[in-house]
């Protein structure tokens, strides 16, 4: 096992005289949290079950975010199924999209008025000298 520092800041408390709150500031907190320093430590020292569940939360919350992007950028059920269909624990799934597909995509997606708006917003942009 290995000792990590574990930080945390907390939020500072207002005072409420009414509610007798006394104020608090602000501060970090510092604990040295023991950790394995392998899978194998890991499971000895909190269990297989622990340790699957644990990994499998982490996996489910990376992952979430990936497909969040992906449909964002407007890829469809389909293509986020075939993206997963090898996908093990560890992959790293960060792809960064082609700009310009993803543009196109939702303008695609826009009737006459939005590509209206868009178009429209964009000279407003270049005048302004912000594109």
């Amino acid at each position: 096992m290995e000792l990590v520092n574990v930080s945390a800041k907390t939020n500072e408390v207002k005072e409420d005289k009414d509610k007798g709150i006394a104020a608090v500031p602000s501060k970090v907190v510092t604990v040295p949290i023991p950790f394995a320093t392998s899978a194998k430590e890991a499971i000895e020292a909190s269990g297989d079950p622990a340790i699957l569940s644990n990994a499998n939360a982490n996996a489910i919350i990376t992952i979430r975010a990936s497909i969040k992007r992906g449909a964002e950028a407007g890829a469809s059920v389909k293509e986020l199924t075939e993206k997963y269909k090898n996908w093990k624990m560890g992959m790293s799934m960060r792809k960064t999209a082609d700009p310009m597909a993803v543009i196109d995509k939702k303008v695609d997606s826009l009737d006459e008025k939005g590509v209206a708006e868009l178009i429209a917003k964009l000279q407003k942009k270049q005048r302004e000298g912000k594109a």
